[in-house]
């Protein structure tokens, strides 16, 4: 008996020696950082953010706000009507009376109280006077405020990094139902606003400053970089891409960018943009292009037409940056071989693509 306890206790020895030989040893924990517990508002080193001294902001507020607007954007406004507690931002537009686009639009939601609903707009910087004319002139006596505040915010971009070309995940319908796409939100500081982009959700953030206040470093030259971004994706956007008066929202994209409702009541423009989307038929579309080569600075494609190679016109160019555009293309002709034509007569090969944020019976 005693000889079998002393065996017992060895092999109880014999294991706890070997467990503690094959167990490595745990590292040290690391030294507190000197600024545990310390936030730091200094400036976010982020990839590619870019400041957008193109855009411009109008603020539109008071207790008629809605129902003027209502009436004069193509998105459903009276989401907003939730205050505090309702969506934080709307892509839209707003058009002519033959429903062609006068101005492309992002709307903010800043009401705090809610009897007194507030609205930033983020519009073209060229555009602005004329965009608050045209909602001055609607007013007549509703109880609305028109005010410029571009000085006081500043608009930036921060971009997903995401590709593109490829298809997404949780994709827009072609209906223009708002689905999520997941990406990884920056956080701001002292941002006023900071969403996902209402009319891509992939492509990035969409961040409001009050000016003196950004907490982002711009990267390089914001203006071109952020274009020619905008033009990889299809995403078109002022008054260069979108000519007032010059377009038709729905071949600009306007449905699969979260742009319009089909359930609201009318508004200016509406009947010619809810036949067009009834009867299915879109034979056009904005597209991005990119070009073989960069094309000489000296080019001037104003108003360039876009061919095929037997000579059938395909569309034409809005706008380029490099070896990036974007441009209004026949969707019969879209994957054939096409060429751009200069005022001087130079061609220049260019090839359009359908982005990989289209919903899939559009890609196709």
């Amino acid at each position: 008996m005693v000889s079998y306890c002393i065996r017992r206790c060895l092999m109880s020895a014999e294991r706890l020696l070997l467990s503690r030989v094959a167990r490595p040893a745990l590292p040290p924990p690391p030294l507190p950082s000197p600024h545990h517990g310390r936030r730091c508002h200094s400036h976010t080193q982020t990839p590619g953010a870019y400041r957008l001294d193109s855009r411009a902001m109008v603020r539109v507020s008071g207790r008629d706000t809605i129902d003027l607007l209502q009436g004069l954007v193509t998105s459903d406004i009276t989401e907003f009507t939730d205050g505090i507690d309702s969506m934080a931002a709307q892509y839209c537009m707003m058009l002519n009376v033959q429903g062609r686009v006068l101005y492309d639009l992002i709307v903010y939601n800043q009401t705090q109280k809610l009897e007194s609903v507030c609205l930033l707009i983020e519009c073209d910087a060229s555009l602005k006077e004329d965009f608050m004319k045209a909602v001055k002139r609607y007013r007549i006596r509703k109880k609305v405020d028109i005010t410029d505040v571009s000085d006081e915010y500043k608009v930036w971009a921060v971009p997903s990094g995401l590709d593109p070309t490829q298809p997404l995940t949780g994709q827009q319908e072609g209906d223009g139902k708002k689905t999520a796409i997941e990406t990884t939100k920056v956080d701001v500081p002292k941002a006023v606003v900071s969403v996902s982009d209402p009319r891509v959700p992939a492509f990035g953030q969409r961040v409001l400053f009050k000016t003196g206040e950004e907490t982002l470093v711009s990267s390089g030259e914001s203006g071109e970089a952020y274009d020619s971004l905008r033009y990889q994706w299809g995403i078109p956007e002022g008054g260069t891409d979108l000519p007032p008066g010059g377009c038709l929202p729905l071949e600009s994209n306007l449905t699969i960018m979260n742009g319009v409702s089909f359930t609201k009541g009318c508004y200016i423009g509406q009947e010619l943009t809810a036949r067009t989307h009834h009867t299915g038929i879109i034979r056009k579309r904005l597209l991005p292009l990119v070009f073989d080569s960069p094309p000489p600075p000296t080019a001037d494609f104003s108003d360039a037409q876009i061919s095929t190679e037997e000579g059938k016109r395909a569309g034409r160019l809005r706008g380029i940056v490099g070896r990036r555009g974007l441009g209004l293309v026949r969707l019969e002709h879209h994957n054939k071989a096409l060429s751009l034509s200069t005022k001087d007569g130079q061609k220049e090969s260019v090839t359009a693509y359908r982005p990989g944020w289209w919903p899939e019976e559009l890609r196709t």
